[in-house]
Parts: structure tokens; sequence; C-alpha cells
């Protein structure tokens, strides 16, 4: 429903923002939230959106009740679905040696790094289209995105910028018209971070600028 919707992108919006710190969080459509500092006369927007790797990710997730259903033999609600969802027998054999347990699972396989990273390249040049069509008096607008696809799950802070700021995400970084970009995932298996992308991307920039006219000037 609407109401549902609108309570799944306050709780994103609120992953990154303390809406306390405002005087006026309102909802709007294009784009989805309107934001008002203290003592200040101009409003800034807020865009957020989902990101999932397959239709049936997002499927499983948010259709109460599937995934029950499917390990109880019932149908898979899209076509999509018939061989992504399918249930299959696995062995589970565990760490301590007590033997083996056949059990029923969904497993997919997940794609290259480098094709998430397109994948999440795409839905900001997607939502990058819209910009235009924002209200006019906003003094910017940021982007949220809430990864579900959650690829680099086990890999550290660290690691994060050198595995994820491939060539398309830096492209898409640069010719956004997006003030900010904030990508929600996790971490280290249990480590529930937001990025700044386009700043991380700008600082990025700034030293190796530097680095370089160092190397030159000596």
């Amino acid at each position: 429903s609407q109401a549902e919707r609108k309570n799944r992108e306050r709780a994103i919006l609120e992953m990154v923002y303390d809406v306390d710190r405002f005087d006026s969080v309102r909802d709007s459509e294009s784009p989805d939230f309107v934001l008002q500092h203290h003592n200040q006369n101009e409003c800034f927007g807020v865009e957020v959106t989902e990101f999932y790797l397959t239709g049936s990710d997002a499927r499983i997730r948010n259709i109460s009740g599937y995934m029950p259903s499917l390990f109880a033999g019932g149908p898979a609600r899209h076509r999509e679905d018939v061989d992504a969802l399918k249930v299959r027998k696995a062995t589970l054999t565990r760490a301590d040696g007590s033997g083996d347990e056949i059990i029923d699972v969904i497993s997919r396989k997940l794609p290259e790094v480098s094709a998430y990273v397109r994948m999440v390249a795409d839905v900001i040049e997607r939502k990058d289209q819209k910009v235009a069509t924002y209200e006019r008096k906003l003094s910017y607008v940021n982007l949220v995105i809430l990864d579900h696809g959650n690829r680099l799950i086990t890999v550290s802070p660290e690691q994060f910028y050198p595995l994820f700021y491939t060539a398309e995400l830096r492209k898409a970084l640069a010719q956004t018209g997006f003030r900010e970009v904030f990508f929600v995932t996790t971490l280290e298996k249990t480590r529930r971070v937001y990025v700044p992308l386009k700043t991380l991307f700008l600082v990025s920039e700034f030293y190796m600028f530097y680095w370089a006219q160092d190397e030159y000037q000596e």
C-alpha cells in the first residue's frame, strides 16, 4: 500500500539522517522527502531507493510468507522465480564432524563484483534521469540507496574502496546531478554502514591530484 511504501522510505531515510535535527521533514513524491535545517529557509530533497540483485530477490523479501510457501511446495509468483527460487536438496556437513544432514535450500550464484557494481551504477544513472523533474525550489537533492545485494558483506571498510570504485561507478558519480549519493550496505558480515559515495570519490581524486603534482614537481 501507499502507506507501507512511505513507511519503508522513511525507515531508509532515517538510516542516514537524524530527522530530529531538522525543522521539518516532509513527505513528497518528486523527490521522496523534503528536509529543512533549523534556522534556514532553504530546503533540500532526498530520493530513496532499494537495490536488489534480481527481481526474485525483491519478491522473496517483500512478499509476506513467500519463502515458507516455496519450501512447502507452493507455486512461484513469477516466471523468473521458477528457476531462480527453485527448492533443491543439499547436504549440510557440520564443522564438528557430528554427521551430515540433507536439507532443503534455495541457492543462487552471486555475480562478479564488477557486475554488481555496474548494477549499482545503473541505479544511479536511472535515478539521475529524474533529477530535472524535482521541485525547482530545492537547493539540491541527495540520493540514498539501500543495498539488499550485500555482495561485499565479508569485506572490511578498508577493502571497500578498491573493490567498489570501478570505472563505471566513478563515471556515474562524476556525471550525476545528485549532490551526494549515500550507499547503505553491510560490511564485515554484521556492520551496517552508509558510505557517501560522491564525497569519497572526490576526496580520492583530490589526493590523486596532489600526489601527481608532487611527483611532477620532483
